[in-house]
């Protein structure tokens, strides 16, 4: 499942639409946005926490 994952996000990150891929992996195009959300918002996690590291690196 990880591994299809990671290639939804790829395939959407290089233009192919939510459609397109709910289509190919027989899935619903919402279920392929919320896994691209989830994505973006695990991405966005792990550099506020690199940020926060770097703050207070003593």
């Amino acid at each position: 499942m990880k591994q299809r994952n990671a290639s939804i996000v790829e395939k959407y990150k290089a233009g192919a639409t939510s459609n397109q891929l709910a289509a190919r992996y027989s899935i619903t195009s919402r279920h392929v946005r919320k896994i691209v959300q989830q994505h973006n918002d695990a991405q966005a996690k792990e550099a506020y926490a690199r940020r926060q590291y770097k703050l207070f690196d003593c």
